[in-house]
């Protein structure tokens, strides 16, 4: 513990502890990243015990979930990256956060994809969603980078979000490995 979930040129993915806590409050104190998606528990306490419930649940009973990204050169933790499941929705999602002073380094894309190659080689994902808030740019230039194609409005939790969708057989570079 905490298992590794895959390395990429400059980051290893791996499950997160609650030692890793404290970081992710730095990391989700910045407004602009709290813009558009949740925060975390005001209470330390709440979240401590929701991520010892999480550790149980998700990496227990699916074996994969939002983990934690650390740059390999310094060990520093600069976001959160993985897959989820929304219930309404057959397909997992793709999710992500990189810190603030850590972002337009090419971090997002480089594990994002790594990401999806896991999904593809182990977990045998033919397609993936990601949802996203038409005013996060960022996010929207991200995802069309990773091949991820606009499917539709949807709602989820009261905010109106863009659904993208990647799929296994589309023709891209990141899809053409797996042909």
């Amino acid at each position: 513990i905490p298992w590794e979930i895959l390395r990429t040129k400059r980051c290893l993915v791996r499950e997160i502890t609650v030692d890793d806590i404290d970081e992710l409050y730095e990391i989700y104190k910045d407004k602009e990243i709290t813009m558009y998606m949740e925060s975390l528990f005001e209470d330390k306490e709440e979240e401590i015990e929701y991520t010892r419930k999480y550790i149980q649940t998700m990496y227990g009973f699916y074996g994969f979930g939002m983990w934690i990204v650390e740059r390999l050169d310094n060990g520093r933790i600069i976001g959160r990256a993985g897959l989820s499941v929304r219930e309404e929705y057959e397909d997992l999602e793709l999710g992500y956060v990189i810190r603030k002073d850590e972002q337009r380094k090419g971090y997002g894309e480089e594990v994002c994809e790594a990401i999806i190659r896991y999904a593809v080689e182990e977990l045998e994902v033919q397609s993936l969603n990601a949802f996203i808030h038409p005013d996060n740019l960022n996010s929207v230039k991200l995802i069309s980078k990773l091949e991820f194609e606009k499917k539709e409005k949807v709602n989820i939790d009261g905010a109106a979000l863009d659904r993208y969708i990647w799929n296994k057989n589309a023709i891209g570079k990141i899809a053409h490995g797996f042909l």
